[in-house]
């Protein structure tokens, strides 16, 4: 017997799981997953599975309506071409007893009754309800959901809906036209389809002249002729000849039957009922049985739905697909937004009913699964070697491939998909070579194009598109930058307010930051420039870094840059980090302390939106370290290279702040 906790939904609260414990949430790509532990007290039988939700209703469908496009064909049909050979719209007594079917040749409700709830192939005609005085377009037909009151839907020469009382529930032949109605055209000319809310206080009509799906607001429930209009959603990525439109029970689905592909379209609500949270999850395709689909009716508590096809005058059944929740922790949710942050609660289920909601998890924001490479370096000869981490880990970095030269002092960037790597020291001196990688997949590097001078000790950064590589040999003043996405030679960008040798660069959103190094107004400079990325021109100053310093690496995400390490005058090693706002001008802040000690001037850096990989090699060193950008504090270890070597600022990330 469960302890109380649990037994909020099902037959036999008491008999519920407890919930879940310990749920927490571990960021991906567009997606969350979800671990927790499985309640001690799993209630009156065992666990048959969990749902797991976001707070704002992302997560696993509570109803098996998600899973109408694996629905199959029942091998059940009825013709009712012998009552009208245009039939037009679709609906179903509560009980599954009764069949409407409107029809357009007619203008007539035909009204069926079925021997066995919800099997069509048993229905036969009981009478006709003629609407030709109110409407001669006739579309649709549905119901108050106590049987009460009858709904007609008019279009092309109508567009309205059109409000009848009936003096037996359920029996449209009763039905008289209460002179209530609703005029539609201001949204759309040709409308097709009807629904409502289960309260009465919503209706829903599809429109086949905008491809539209329209919500109204029913300021007196079920009277139509106080609606307004309240959202409109288009549906023309889906659907450009939209037929009916049908909403589940809990108002999380609409269900849209579509003329152009002849499916149903299924669309998510993240909040039931409204219309401005929809989103498309995906269609059942319904051609099999007709290739003119001008309704549907979806019955989700008996795991069916029917169509009506206008040219075929059938009307289909189908069986939806089985869905089943997951048994065990951990839960992917997918289809979520970079960026956004979620939290998730745990339902357990058993034959019993459900546990009430775990506790939420902890905030998690969905990402770019960033991975940082790390390009050549320099141990007691140049080395080729490409190291790469994936960013929101820890752990010792993988080989993933050789440059084309062996080199040190390149500069790097990369957009999503590529990253490039720019001239460098070999032994044969200064180069121009600039090669690039598919991030993704692991390889040799590819030859891109030519730098315009053999350059080293300079330092990339960039956007989405753009590369940047700026300052370098002989403390030159030069920025370059290359297309990323395409191949060829480096064109000129502008200078920098100085020339500087060994800085480090990063980007923002819009912005580009050049900070320290050996300048041409004094050894160790504590300048930062900036440039706005997608122009060209020379460099601005944006402030200082709290001491001058060169051989740092620095790494931003979208409005933070961090810049840990380097070497003042004299060449001591500083454990120095500092931060600034991309987006505003100002001297940097202390932000905290590299902490793995020993070399800390000529590693790397790499960021993705929520981390910043810092001392990534050095002079004689292998260790990697990590701060949480959006916070200040000292480093953490992260994990080592595959081999200790210097590398000057030579990281790149495919999920770094200028990647918007």
């Amino acid at each position: 017997m469960s302890n109380g906790k649990g037994g909020f939904i099902g037959q036999d609260g008491l008999n519920a799981p407890d919930p879940a414990t310990g749920v927490t949430g571990t960021a991906g790509d567009k997606e969350v997953t979800v671990s927790f532990t499985a309640p001690s007290d799993v209630g009156g039988a065992a666990i048959t599975g969990y749902n797991v939700q976001a707070g704002d209703g992302t997560g696993i469908p509570n109803t098996v309506a998600a899973s109408i496009p694996s629905s199959s064909y029942a091998s059940v049909n009825f013709s009712v071409a012998t009552q009208d050979t245009s039939p037009t719209g679709l609906t179903f007594k509560s009980d599954g007893s009764i069949m409407y079917v409107s029809g357009d040749t007619g203008n007539v409700i035909e009204e069926y009754a079925l021997s066995t709830a919800w099997d069509v192939s048993t229905a036969s005609h009981t009478s006709s309800y003629d609407v030709s005085s109110q409407t001669t377009d006739l579309e649709d037909v549905t119901f108050k959901t106590d049987g009460t009151k009858m709904y007609v839907l008019g279009g092309g020469s109508n567009d309205t809906v059109y409000q009848y009382s009936l003096s037996s529930a359920w029996d449209s032949s009763g039905a008289s036209y209460e002179s209530k109605s609703f005029a539609l055209n201001s949204q759309d000319t040709s409308p097709t389809g009807l629904t409502f809310k289960s309260d009465g206080t919503k209706m829903y009509v599809t429109g086949n002249d905008g491809d539209t799906l329209e919500e109204y607001t029913l300021s007196s429930a079920w009277d139509v002729s106080t609606a307004s209009t309240s959202h409109s959603l288009d549906i023309s990525g889906e659907e450009t000849s939209p037929e009916d439109v049908e909403i589940s029970s809990d108002g999380k689905y609409i269900y849209v039957a579509g003329g152009q592909q002849d499916g149903i379209d299924v669309y998510a609500l993240s909040t039931a009922y409204d219309l401005s949270t929809a989103s498309y999850v995906r269609t059942a395709d319904v051609s099999g049985t007709g290739t003119t689909l001008s309704s549907c009716f979806v019955n989700i508590s008996t795991g069916q739905f029917w169509s009506l096809d206008k040219d075929a005058r059938t009307v289909s059944e189908y069986t939806i697909g089985a869905f089943s929740y997951p048994t065990a922790s951990p839960v992917t949710i997918t289809g979520l937004t970079n960026g956004t942050s979620y939290t998730f609660n745990v339902w357990a289920i058993n034959p019993f009913g459900w546990s009430s909601p775990s506790d939420a998890s902890n905030a998690v924001s969905p990402e770019v699964a960033a991975r940082a490479l790390f390009f050549g370096g320099y141990t007691t000869t140049y080395v080729n070697t490409i190291d790469f981490v994936e960013i929101p880990t820890t752990g010792n970095a993988t080989d993933f491939g050789d440059l084309s030269l062996a080199r040190i002092g390149a500069g790097s960037t990369s957009s999503s998909t590529r990253a490039v790597c720019m001239g460098g020291f070999s032994s044969s001196g200064a180069s121009n070579v600039i090669d690039y990688v598919t991030v993704a997949s692991a390889g040799n590097a590819t030859d891109f194009g030519d730098l315009q001078f053999n350059n080293e000790e300079a330092s990339g950064c960039g956007s989405g598109t753009r590369g940047i590589m700026a300052g370098g040999v002989s403390k030159t003043n030069a920025i370059q930058y290359i297309t990323i996405a395409s191949t060829g030679n480096a064109v000129d960008f502008g200078d920098l307010v100085n020339g500087k040798q060994t800085p480090t660069a990063f980007s923002g959103t819009t912005r580009s930051c050049i900070a320290g190094g050996n300048s041409t107004t004094g050894n160790y400079t504590n300048e930062i420039d900036y440039i706005t990325t997608a122009t060209t021109g020379n460099a601005s100053d944006f402030g200082d870094l709290t001491l001058g310093r060169q051989g740092l690496a620095g790494a931003a995400n979208s409005t933070r840059g961090v810049m840990g390490g380097g070497a003042i005058s004299g060449d001591t090693d500083l454990n120095t980090i500092d931060y600034v706002t991309i987006a505003t001008t100002g001297n940097a802040v202390d932000f905290g302390d590299l902490t793995n000690g020993g070399d800390t001037r000529f590693g790397s850096a790499a960021a993705n939106a929520t981390r910043a990989l810092l001392d990534c090699g050095g002079l004689s060193s292998n260790k990697m370290e990590f701060v949480t950008i959006a916070s200040t504090g000292n480093g953490t270890d992260f994990g080592n290279l595959t081999q200790a070597r210097r590398q000057y600022d030579n990281g790149a990330s495919n999920g770094h702040g200028g990647i918007s």
